[in-house]
């Protein structure tokens, strides 16, 4: 009977884990901190782009933005769960965008009734995409839907602070 519950056990652990493949693509950023400052306070972040630190105590409207947004304001979406899709775009704006505003639109919402994630360019940026959760990055070279719908349903709602 208690190995039946021990491998019951190992069983749901091992169903809520990332596959091999997934978790080969995915980095696991040290804890930074989750420090509020006021907002326009210079910051500086070990990791580029961050995946926790001193952040701002205001979040921004999740969205897909064409403009970036200052990390110390995002930096509190992803204390409250929340997905931060970064891009770098050249002359190909006009593509990358809508592609994805559309898998904006398809994404469940979250807890209090919204989709977490926030979209926008990130200068600099290498490679072209990443994922950002609270504690966690993934890379991309190119667009890829099903990865951004995996990532956001393993990690939404899975920051410190459970808030909107």
């Amino acid at each position: 009977m208690v190995g039946g519950v021990a491998a019951l056990i190992v069983v749901l652990i091992m169903s809520n884990m990332p596959s091999t493949e997934v978790a080969a693509r995915r980095v696991r950023i040290d804890d930074e901190g989750r420090l509020h400052v006021p907002a326009g306070t210079p910051i500086e972040y070990a990791n580029v782009p961050p995946a926790s630190g001193t952040h701002y105590p205001i979040s921004v409207p999740y969205g897909v933005y064409q403009e970036p947004v200052e990390e110390g304001f995002w930096v509190h979406n992803l204390e409250h769960g929340a997905i931060a899709l970064l891009y770098r775009c050249n002359a190909d704006c006009d593509e990358v965008v809508p592609q994805i505003e559309a898998i904006y639109q398809e994404l469940p919402n979250a807890a209090f009734g919204e989709v977490k994630l926030i979209a926008m360019p990130y200068p600099g940026l290498v490679p072209k995409y990443m994922l950002v959760a609270w504690h966690w990055q993934e890379p991309m070279d190119s667009f890829e839907p099903d990865r951004v719908r995996e990532f956001y349903g393993d990690y939404v709602d899975r920051g410190p602070e459970h808030a909107p």
